[in-house]
């Protein structure tokens, strides 16, 4: 469980988006934000996370269940418990397929990872400021490293959130490496969906515990 292996240097600072991009516009915060992603260790299913900002508050909310087939549906909350996206896994050997929906059964999201001959990942959706299909990939390797959520055509991307894997003080860090648990840190600049964000970066994990 953790998406990193490899460390990446950033590819500069994180600028504002003017529109917003974005899912849900009401989760474009007018200033950057850092959320800490940290999966709990006493989960049932072993894949919920806490999602709080740097100040300790409670952003966001993931829960999974272990007798969903395969443990492959989680849904992303708001604070208030009130359900933004579910997730299902569709993932079939080596190509991911993650699928967000709201819970009224629109499609709002999909993610897709390659693993033979070397990893990609890449998510596709709608931004409801101008309509238009915004893709995102992911460059870097989830574990002990670095990444960035970048968008834009190769040679011509902007980073869209900055990701790095946290320590713990020792103790707590060998347990919860030995179940497997990862704590991440995310940059999200303003005016980014920060739930499409973390909700990204839970299905890259999903993702890649999949594979491992």
């Amino acid at each position: 469980m953790g998406i990193f292996s490899t460390t990446l240097q950033p590819s500069g600072p994180l600028r504002p988006f003017d529109p917003p991009l974005g899912v849900d516009l009401s989760f474009c915060m007018p200033v950057e934000t850092v959320l800490i992603l940290r999966e709990k260790l006493s989960s049932w299913s072993g894949d919920d996370f806490e999602i709080k900002d740097s100040h300790g508050t409670v952003a966001l909310l993931c829960s999974g269940s272990a007798r969903s087939i395969l443990r492959n549906k989680k849904e992303i909350k708001d604070s208030s418990g009130r359900v933004l996206f579910k997730l299902e896994n569709k993932s079939n050997g080596f190509l991911a397929d993650i699928h967000a929906t709201s819970p009224e059964g629109k499609n709002l999201f999909t993610m897709t990872a390659k693993w033979a001959w070397g990893s990609k990942m890449i998510g596709n959706f709608t931004n409801t400021s101008d309509n238009s299909l915004v893709t995102l990939s992911l460059k870097g390797d989830m574990f002990g490293g670095s990444a960035e959520i970048r968008m834009g055509e190769k040679g011509n991307e902007r980073p869209v959130a900055t990701i790095t894997r946290k320590t713990e003080n020792v103790g707590k860090s060998v347990m919860r490496e030995l179940l497997g648990a990862q704590t991440y840190q995310v940059t999200i600049p303003a005016g980014v969906d920060i739930s499409l964000i973390a909700s990204f970066c839970i299905a890259f994990d999903e993702a890649f515990n999949e594979q491992h």
